[in-house]
C-alpha cells in the first residue's frame, strides 16, 4: 500500500499547495472522457462511458405495457444502477451497495424533473399499448465521481436508442414488432449533465477521483443543462461550500454539459456512419 492510500489528505495537500493535483490537472479540469455507443447489440440503446478510470455501462431494453389512468398516453422510463463487487473496495458480492440506491434515486428524480424523455413518444396506442424502457446501469470501476459518469452513460444510451416499429395485432389484440420497418429515435427534451465538486481545505476540485474523494471534506453535485438551467443539486452532508463560489460552479457545470453534448453527438454520428 502506497503513501497516497495511507494518507490521502497529506498526499493531496502536497500537490494542492503548488496549485496542481496528483494527476497534474488544474482545480477546474475534469478527467478525460471517452464514450462508446451501440456495443450491446441485444439492447435498444447502449453506452460505455469512461471518465478517468471510472467506468459505467448502460443498456436499455423495452417491453410493452398498458398505459393506465392519467398516463393513458405515455410510456415509462425506469433506471436501475448496480455496482459490480469488483468496482470498489467498499463493494462486496453478498452486500447491497448503498451508493447504487442513491444514484438510482437521483436518476429517477432527474428523469421526472427535466422531462429528459418525451414520454408521449413511448405511447404506441392510447389506453392500449406503450413502451416501458428499462435502463440498466452497471458500474465496473468506481474511481471517483460515479454519479457524473452514470448520468453521462444514461444520456449517451438514450441518444442511441432505436425503438422498433410496434403495433397492435387486430386478431390477437397483442403488441407486435415489425422488423422490416425502421425504428425511431427518442427526442431528448434537454441535456442535464452532473458535475461533482469536492472541497479540500479552502480549495474546490472539479470531478474528484477516488483518492481525492477520500481526502475532501465535502461534495456537491450540480445537474445543469446546456443553458445553465439547474435540474438538481446533491450534497451528501459535510462542510458548506462558500456562497460566493456557487455561480462559478454552475458556470463550470454548464461548460462541461456543452462539451459532453458535443462528444456524444460526435460519437452518435460516427456510429451511424459505421452502421
Amino acid at each position: 500500500m502506497d503513501f497516497r492510500s495511507l494518507n490521502p489528505a497529506e498526499n493531496l495537500k502536497k500537490y494542492v499547495s503548488k496549485g496542481k493535483r496528483p494527476d497534474d490537472r488544474d482545480f477546474f479540469t475534469s478527467r478525460p472522457i471517452s464514450v462508446n455507443v451501440g456495443s450491446i447489440t441485444t439492447a435498444y440503446g447502449s453506452s460505455v462511458v469512461k471518465v478517468g478510470n471510472s467506468v459505467v455501462v448502460c443498456g436499455i431494453k423495452g417491453e410493452f405495457c398498458l398505459p393506465t389512468g392519467e398516463n393513458f398516453d405515455r410510456g415509462y422510463v425506469v433506471p436501475n444502477v448496480e455496482f459490480s463487487p469488483v468496482c470498489s473496495p467498499v463493494c462486496y458480492p453478498s452486500a447491497t451497495c448503498e451508493q447504487a440506491h442513491v444514484v438510482t434515486a437521483i436518476l429517477v428524480d432527474l428523469l421526472k424533473s427535466s422531462n429528459l424523455v418525451n414520454l408521449e413518444e413511448l405511447c404506441i396506442v392510447k389506453d392500449k399499448l406503450a413502451w416501458v424502457l428499462y435502463c440498466d446501469l452497471v458500474c465496473l470501476d468506481d474511481s471517483g465521481s460515479i454519479l457524473d459518469v452514470s448520468v453521462i452513460a444514461l444520456l449517451a444510451a438514450l441518444a442511441n436508442v432505436r425503438l422498433p416499429y410496434a403495433y397492435i395485432d387486430a386478431e390477437t389484440e397483442l403488441g407486435r414488432i415489425r422488423s422490416d420497418k425502421e425504428g425511431s429515435k427518442l427526442t431528448l427534451g434537454c441535456f442535464p449533465v452532473a458535475t461533482t465538486f469536492g472541497i479540500f481545505d479552502s480549495d474546490i476540485l472539479m470531478d474528484p477521483d477516488y483518492t481525492e474523494e477520500a481526502a475532501c471534506d465535502s461534495f456537491i453535485t450540480y445537474l445543469c443543462d446546456l443553458t445553465g438551467k439547474l435540474y438538481g443539486c446533491h450534497k451528501p452532508g459535510g462542510s458548506p461550500f462558500p456562497v460566493s463560489s456557487l455561480q462559478q460552479l454552475i458556470d463550470a457545470s454548464t461548460r462541461r454539459a456543452n462539451s459532453i453534448k458535443q462528444l456524444i453527438d460526435s460519437v452518435e454520428s460516427g456510429n451511424k456512419l459505421n452502421n
